[in-house]
């Protein structure tokens, strides 16, 4: 959990520093032209999160919604990929990956809330969205 918190805060800050996008992508779980974590989700069993990220990208670049309701869609539909993550009678180990995929979904909703507005507005501009024309 851990690693996957501090490898995405490093992602956000050198986000900010890249250039705008000018089409409509979704890049995984990272931040445009930085690292992408997809590669570390996937070996800590919660490659479920990753469709999450790539809908958060498009909604960030879709005129008319705003940055609350693509971090909040966000936040639900990565609770929703974790919670698809089911343990059995006497499978302790898929109830803890299930919680620890919550922790982190919690952990990358936090940071998207603290470090997403400047992405997602010049993600909105570069879009030519009216709030920015």
């Amino acid at each position: 959990m851990t690693r996957v918190f501090i490898l995405l805060v490093f992602l956000i800050i050198v986000g900010h520093t890249t250039g705008l996008r000018q089409r409509r992508q979704a890049n995984g779980c990272g931040a445009e032209g930085s690292v992408n974590i997809d590669r570390s989700l996937k070996y800590v069993g919660e490659h479920v999160m990753i469709p999450c990220c790539n809908r958060h990208d498009i909604c960030y670049e879709t005129c008319g919604k705003t940055q609350n309701e693509c971090d909040s869609e966000f936040r639900s539909c990565m609770n929703a990929a974790c919670n698809t993550i089911k343990a059995g009678e006497g499978e302790w180990w898929m109830a803890m990956r299930r919680f620890l995929c919550l922790a982190d979904a919690l952990a990358i909703h936090r940071i998207v809330i603290a470090f997403g507005t400047s992405p997602y507005n010049a993600t909105q501009q570069s879009h030519g969205c009216e709030h920015f024309a």
